[in-house]
């Protein structure tokens, strides 16, 4: 883009497209004398450039109001009604698409982006508190085919705003990049700029389908229940967030990042941090982060470049995997004694770290099965081969002189329970003998992990069925803060709460370990599976 003024002294601005391999000029619109000037263009994207502003005709602005009333007409909530009813109070304004090639003006369309970067029609919390909110601007963002209008801010520093509903009012509003058709509008309730890849707009914490709209979803790890999908940043974070099309990056302390393809969860390394805004840049495989936190007086503050590229092996380094919604009753549930996080296995199973008590975090999985004694077993699965298994990482790790283990399910039913040993370097028959328990009765007498598998390393399930049609225990669990041991407390249906005077039952599983007279080594154990039938 060129600007300048002419002989007859008044402004005019231009652009001017070149062919990269000769420096020939393509094409040019606007500059002086021409009746028409062209300004700076709001997005570019699959051969289009997209130009927004300038006011509507009666008929424009009258043909958006008929696309954005329709729309509305399929969206269930108080919400939409009442935009609908205010559709002549919305920013409406133009969008225009020029073929990149030729500079051939494709369309010019009216559009609605109120609440979108837009004028408001709905509350929303602005300015102030540098912690809450410092600044709100209008986004467009194009991508995937389609065009984006969004609201640009800074991230909620330490969630301040967004619990108490201060976001709710923000929209997202999409265009056909082909048409100028309206594609989609919702409220999205997100707290930073969104990201828009080929496919996805990831409002966080939330993502939205590109072209419909709909949320994006996953099977809840527990419940089994389809639930909307989330990006959780649930540590310190002052900024915003990037990404591409298989990877978000964002300040959780450290640097956070989660795996969009495989869905494996947030992972978080503390070498280095995110700074205050944008500061990585991610695509083809690859991610570099320069040092643009120098100078910050927060704390894992390094002053120094990170780059992260596509490696052959797969990461060993566990991630947290956060989900809200009801955790209960439960499903399928796969645990992984000993683990330092959550890992997603290539079956699409998620294998959770057990928790003493239920994550308090606003978006984390609210479920727990609190441990009674034991130590943790750790090594690492790269290094550590481990025979007939699928699953190494979970056979790389256990518990070792855990006593008892106790696993809410909710609702009674059968279930089919699968337990998983691997006698770790140095074991030998007869040395770590014990019995297993389930609810009070034995269900393995005197087992030897090795006598059962021969060596070490070598993983073994041993599967037993129960019923669970009776109360089995009670658990309380006083309110956080209350300087009490925490104890976890399930509701059937609704998953893990906290509770203050009420009790809330849920049937449970409850494991026990007793070593044997006589066994030189503490009873030891890898995984289990809850699979109700």
């Amino acid at each position: 883009m060129a600007t300048g003024k002419g002989a007859d002294k008044k402004k005019w601005s231009c652009l001017i497209a070149y062919d990269i391999p000769t420096g020939k000029v393509m094409w040019k619109l606007g500059g002086p004398g021409e009746k028409k000037q062209w300004g700076r263009w709001s997005a570019i994207s699959d051969g289009r450039m997209y130009f927004v502003g300038g006011k509507p005709t009666d008929a424009e602005r009258a043909e958006a109001e008929a696309d954005m009333l329709a729309w509305l007409k399929k969206l269930p909530g108080e919400e939409y009604k009442t935009f609908a009813a205010n559709v002549k109070s919305h920013t409406i304004t133009l969008l225009r698409a020029l073929d990149a090639k030729t500079g051939k003006l494709l369309y010019r369309k009216a559009i609605d982006n109120a609440n979108a970067g837009g004028g408001w029609t709905r509350n929303v919390v602005s300015g102030g508190h540098r912690q809450f909110q410092p600044l709100l601007m209008g986004i467009v963002a194009a991508n995937g085919g389609a065009v984006v209008f969004v609201t640009g801010a800074g991230a909620d520093k330490s969630w301040g705003v967004w619990p108490k509903g201060g976001y709710k009012g923000r929209a997202i509003s999409v265009y056909d990049g082909a048409t100028g058709k309206l594609l989609w509008y919702r409220f999205a309730n997100y707290r930073a700029r969104p990201v828009v890849t080929e496919d996805f707009v990831y409002a966080e914490p939330w993502g939205f389908h590109l072209r419909t709209g709909e949320p994006r979803t996953r099977i809840h790890p527990t419940s089994g229940q389809k639930v909307n999908w989330v990006y959780y940043r649930w540590s310190k974070q002052c900024g915003t967030f990037n990404g591409s099309r298989y990877f978000l990056f964002g300040r959780s302390r450290g640097i956070g990042y989660q795996d969009l393809l495989n869905d494996t969860g947030l992972y978080t390394i503390f070498h280095s941090r995110s700074n205050c805004w944008i500061d990585t840049s991610s695509a083809g495989g690859t991610m570099i982060k320069p040092p643009y936190s120098i100078g910050c007086k927060c704390e894992v503050s390094m002053p120094f470049a990170f780059a992260m590229a596509q490696v052959p092996t797969p990461l060993t380094l566990s991630q947290d995997f956060n989900q809200p919604g009801p955790a209960l009753p439960v499903k399928h549930l796969y645990l992984d004694f000993g683990a330092t996080g959550d890992r997603l296995d290539k079956a699409g199973r998620v294998w959770l770290v057990t928790r003493q008590a239920v994550p308090g975090g606003l978006l984390g999985l609210k479920y727990a099965s609190p441990t009674v004694g034991g130590a943790a077993v750790r090594r690492n699965s790269m290094y550590t081969p481990i025979e007939n298994t699928d699953v190494p990482f979970v056979f790389a790790t256990a518990m070792e002189g855990m006593k008892k283990c106790t696993i809410p399910v909710g609702a009674g039913g059968k279930f089919k329970i699968r337990l998983g040993f691997s006698a770790p370097p140095g074991d030998k028959e007869g040395e770590r003998v014990f019995d297993v328990k389930l609810n009070g009765n034995v269900v393995l007498d005197d087992f030897d992990i090795i006598k059962e598998t021969g060596k070490a390393d070598r993983a073994v399930w041993k599967e037993v069925s129960i019923s669970l049609d009776k109360e089995t225990e009670r658990q309380l669990a006083p309110k956080p803060g209350s300087g009490k041991k925490p104890l976890v407390i399930e509701e059937p249906g609704k998953g893990a709460v906290w509770g203050d005077v009420s009790f809330l039952l849920s049937k449970k599983l409850v494991l026990e370990l007793a070593p044997r007279a006589g066994s030189g080594k503490k009873p030891l154990i890898n995984a289990i599976q809850v699979l109700r039938q």
